[in-house]
């Protein structure tokens, strides 16, 4: 592997792999955004930027070494997605999708980012490496790592939308843009 930044960035095979899964789901999600009817043809390089922006906040995410930089990455990401949501020609259904959305992400963002800081507190790292080396030590011992973990996981498992915390998904899937939606579906869930 090839690290980067004080070893905050890793870039191994896995990382090219989720690269190129993401980059083609972006091509193909510009393809089909381009004579979608929910966008609108005045915004559309506004959308395109945001969208670029999203794919960079992923691939952010699939370098990161730090858990700092995954939530810089998740970020980066789920705010261009909010704005590529209420960007839809759809007036009522795309403002409350990327309301709820933001709200929810918000939320998870704050559980996220308090596991994060538990974890700091314990470990004197963020570096994912070394809390690796570390974990099963420090969680059979502390029980505020422990508070840390389940708190990023719980954080983490918002966003991605896994079961039991994927309650927000149909709402925002069906008040996206297809082609967003396509692309929440694939490469989001990729990375």
């Amino acid at each position: 592997p090839f690290y980067a930044f004080s070893s905050a960035l890793v870039i191994d095979g896995l990382a090219i792999i989720t690269t190129l899964i993401v980059s083609a789901v972006a091509f193909f999600t510009i393809l089909l955004c381009r004579e979608h009817k929910a966008i609108s043809r005045g915004q559309y390089s506004e959308f395109i930027f945001l969208l670029l922006n999203s794919v960079v906040g992923m691939l952010i995410l699939a370098y990161a070494n730090d858990l700092i930089i995954t939530f810089i990455g998740i970020e980066i990401l789920s705010l261009c997605l909010y704005l590529l949501i209420a960007l839809s020609n759809e007036e009522k259904l795309s403002k409350e999708a990327a309301f709820k959305y933001f709200v929810l992400g918000s939320f998870a963002s704050a559980i996220f980012l308090y596991g994060i800081a538990f974890i700091y507190g314990i470990a004197d790292t963020t570096y994912i490496h070394k809390l690796s080396a570390m974990a099963p030590e420090l969680i059979g011992s502390n029980k505020l790592f422990l508070a840390g973990v389940v708190l990023a996981v719980v954080g983490f498992c918002f966003k991605v939308a896994i079961v039991p915390f994927h309650a927000w998904t149909p709402d925002v899937y069906e008040g996206s843009p297809t082609p967003i939606t396509a692309m929440m579906a694939t490469a989001v869930k990729t990375v």
